[in-house]
Formats: C-alpha cells, sequence, structure tokens
C-alpha cells in the first residue's frame, strides 16, 4: 500500500505531511489566537517559563511563542 506521494517508505523525505505538526497551547488567561509562523519544539521551554511568570536566562536558546509577531 503506498502512503502519501506514492512514498513506501517515507525515510527523510521532507513534506509537509511530515514536517508540520500541530502544535496547541492552551493558557487559561490567554486570548485565543493562531500563529501560521512556523516554530520549534526549542520554543517550549522559554514559552513555558513566561507562562509562569519566570524569567528566561538570556543562555537559553529559543523565544516565547507567544510574544511572536507576524513573520517571524
Amino acid at each position: 500500500m503506498m502512503g502519501a506521494h506514492k512514498l513506501i517508505s517515507k525515510g527523510a523525505a521532507m513534506y509537509d505531511d511530515i514536517t508540520r505538526i500541530p502544535l496547541i497551547i492552551r493558557s487559561p488567561q490567554g486570548e485565543r489566537r493562531q500563529v501560521d509562523t512556523p516554530v520549534s519544539h526549542i520554543d517550549l521551554l522559554p514559552t513555558m517559563m513566561a507562562l509562569a511568570d519566570i524569567e528566561k536566562p538570556e543562555i537559553l536558546p529559543g523565544e516565547n511563542i507567544l510574544a511572536v509577531k507576524e513573520p517571524r
């Protein structure tokens, strides 16, 4: 049985079906919005720290996703 893009073994192909994974963050005090700018897993810790009102050390990589202004 063939998969998407007629590939039997997906391997390291870089199609949107493989590389684009939705990320949903729900904050009780936050407003609802959608960010279409690509973000990375490296941005999760700074985002969680911002939600907890913890200052991000300069040495820590990544950005607060909630502060992203389109486009990035």
